[in-house]
């Protein structure tokens, strides 16, 4: 078979399964779960593979794109080596300087520690540079796999026919009362669309990314033909109703429908502002705008926002931006807390990923009692995770894609490529928009298909309007160095799928083990042996996939300490289950040193074996501290705190007063608080205190 043939066969091949891919990411809620996250790295890394393959036996070339776009593969390299760079232990002196907060923690588990890490939440980092690795992968393997004009179609119908799909799903899920998500019923946001993710927000964010495509790919099927007859406008008229043209419209008509359903305000605000702009910059830089296509963005514009938001409930959006309210949304406050965040490490950041672990200390009252996996603020959830850095080199990869699509749409004249570059564009803009709000770049789906848009603004800028290539130029030459390289390649990405294998196992086996550990505890008097060694069996093997997750520590703690309460036959037996989580317990610490929970925990172990020394306190103090307005460490600070009035320092004291304060101002734990206080047997002790606050004060006279 000719040359030619084999590429082209080996080309598609690739480019199949990578649009099949594409196309699967939505479905299992956004690929927002770790075994999601997990399969998407190891069918890249089993694509990649394939490519090296047919690269090996000369049947694929390197796409001229990859050669032009060597900007943009250093900036995602850069990013790969800076993210490891948070997860690789470093000497004190050079910690100090880059982030003496991240040094003062881990200092608070290990005082005379010579090494640490910028990270605080090292397998949350860990995480973060696998799912990060899928993404440069990802965009990678778009400029690789696409390699003519025929492709970058097949890339885009792709995603529009996901698109669809979510669109139909979950309209028809919404308007006919099911309320399914991917598979089983919908928790959240019932009576809005969420297709199959969990979030309508991320549903809309997505969706907005297919509608810039398909407006980019319409706009380069448009003519300019005039007519001199009514017969020639009505053939013309017929023919594109029975063209493409017709069903990428329906198909933009269905989005935007599904998009008015999912009642997101700034995922429509987004949408239309981005429209309107990349409108007037499309206008602007095409030296003559086609009639067709100022008609077309006029049509987007009037037919969809007055005859479909009519019938769909636009007016429904419309009336929650109205009742928008800065002192109703807390949105605001963890903007505001989250800047505070970042001002602790403002060069490198506290660890990507680690935002939902070192969140709470920083939350004030109103949103304390809420708890934050994410800002919601794409902008504030890196700059607070990777720091001015980070924030920096995506900065870097945004600005000079939009660059590159702009001037795109000034110097090439294939409409495919000058549309696209359009779509392009819109999706930057949308998601810059919508970023303000909400935390679509966290979503693995959505994170995915914006990597792809940015890597088809390069294909398009790149791509040669016609194949050149003779058969000598697409079979490489490969010397020994070349195949040398080839195999290192080869055996990363084997690497690679295996840790991300490793991962998922691990994370199936810690989720395992937390819902034995549940059971366990229900059950107290009179839980068995056997489900104790369930429970920690199944966290073993987790710790055997994965050797750094310090909730899998911490939960092999808990097991330990619940084993001492309920399994020991002996005061012995008992004090060693009791070391041994306390060791457990420092381990998840030595991970993650803003764990409020294990602080507190730690605690609880420190006062059942009487142990009021200064580890005791040290770990109340930091649960306090780390705890921020988190009711469980609250309470735990609060008791253990009082009842060890006498064995702290004057500071130790001035903490519980503190806490005490904290936890009256609680509706759901404020008279749990007064009743403890009443009933102990240090309330004397502690209302002789001088200065006390006068919520306490108040308490100690009735």
């Amino acid at each position: 078979m000719p040359v030619q043939s084999f590429s082209f066969i080996s080309s598609n091949q690739c480019l199949a399964l990578l649009l099949l891919l594409l196309v699967w990411l939505p479905l299992p809620w956004g690929s927002n779960a770790v075994w999601a996250e997990s399969l998407m790295l190891v069918a890249l890394c089993g694509i990649a593979l394939l490519w090296l393959k047919h690269y090996w036996q000369g049947h694929q070339f390197i796409s001229p794109v990859i050669q032009k776009s060597a900007l943009i593969l250093i900036l995602w390299g850069l990013w790969l080596v800076y993210i490891t760079f948070q997860i690789i232990p470093l000497p004190i002196a050079i910690l100090q300087y880059l982030s003496p907060q991240a040094l003062y923690w881990q200092q608070q588990v290990y005082p005379e520690l010579q090494w640490g890490y910028l990270s605080l939440d090292w397998s949350a980092s860990w995480r973060g540079l696998l799912r990060s690795i899928s993404y440069v992968l990802l965009f990678t393997l778009v400029l690789l796999t696409v390699q003519s004009q025929r492709q970058v179609r097949w890339l885009v119908y792709a995603l529009l026919v996901s698109g669809v799909f979510q669109a139909v799903y979950g309209s028809i899920m919404t308007l006919s009362g099911l309320e399914l998500g991917f598979i089983y019923e919908k928790q959240h946001y019932r009576g809005v669309a969420t297709g199959t993710f969990v979030n309508r927000n991320h549903l809309a964010g997505y969706l907005v990314m297919c509608l810039a495509l398909g407006i980019g790919l319409l706009m380069s099927l448009l003519d300019d033909k005039s007519w001199s007859h009514w017969r020639q406008l009505l053939r013309h008229f017929v023919e594109w109703l029975l063209s493409n043209k017709m069903l990428i419209r329906i198909a933009l008509v269905l989005m935007v429908i599904t998009l008015v359903l999912t009642h997101s305000r700034m995922g429509n605000s987004s949408f239309f502002a981005a429209l309107l702009i990349a409108s007037v910059i499309a206008l602007f830089l095409s030296r003559r705008a086609p009639r067709a296509t100022v008609i077309l963005l006029i049509s987007l514009i009037i037919i969809d926002v007055s005859i479909v938001g009519t019938w769909f409930g636009l007016e429904k959006i419309a009336k929650r931006l109205e009742q928008t309210s800065l002192t109703q949304e807390t949105r605001d406050e963890v903007d505001f807390e989250s800047l505070t965040y970042w001002q602790d490490y403002p060069i490198t950041g506290s660890g990507l990923g680690s935002y939902y672990g070192l969140f709470r200390p920083y939350q004030q009252q109103k949103s304390g009692a809420e708890f934050y996996e994410h800002a919601h603020n794409d902008y504030l959830e890196f700059a607070t995770e990777t720091g001015l850095i980070g924030i920096s080199l995506l900065g870097l990869i945004l600005l000079s894609t939009l660059t590159l699509v702009l001037t795109t749409q000034y110097r090439r004249r294939t409409p495919l490529f000058r549309g696209l570059a359009t779509a392009v564009t819109m999706s930057i803009i949308a998601l810059l928009i919508h970023s303000t709000v909400d935390f679509n770049l966290q979503i693995p789906a959505n994170a995915a298909t914006f990597v792809v848009v940015l890597a088809l603004g390069w294909i398009v800028s790149y791509l040669p309007r016609t194949r050149r290539s003779s058969r000598k130029s697409l079979r490489p030459q490969l010397n020994w160095q070349k195949k040398f390289l080839l195999l290192i390649v080869a055996g990363t990405l084997l690497g690679l799928a295996i840790n991300a294998v490793r991962w998922g196992a691990a994370d199936f086996y810690a989720k395992e083990a937390y819902a034995y550990t549940v059971k366990f505890s229900e059950k107290q008097g009179n839980s068995t042996i056997d489900d104790w060694q369930a429970a920690y069996q199944a966290a073993q093997t987790a710790l055997a996939f994965n050797a750094n997750d310090a909730d899998v520590y911490h939960r092999i703690g808990i097991l330990y300490s619940l084993a001492a309460d309920y399994l020991a036959d002996s005061k012995e037996q008992q004090q060693l289950y009791r070391e041994k989580a306390l060791l457990h317990y420092q381990l998840s610490l030595s991970l993650r040193p803003t764990f409020s929970a294990v602080w507190a925990n730690l605690a609880v172990v420190k006062y059942k074996q009487g142990q009021f020394d200064a580890l005791f306190e040290q770990a109340l103090v930091n649960a306090a501290k780390t705890g921020g307005w988190q009711v469980y460490p609250m309470q735990l600070v609060v008791e253990l705190g009082i009842n060890s009035w006498f064995r702290l320092s004057g500071a130790g004291r001035q903490m519980v007063i503190n806490t005490l304060v904290r936890s009256l101002q609680l509706k759901k734990i404020a008279k749990i608080t007064a009743t403890m206080l009443r009933n102990s047997r240090y309330r004397l002790a502690l209302c002789r205190t001088g200065d006390l606050p006068e919520s306490i004060e108040l308490l100690c006279k009735k």
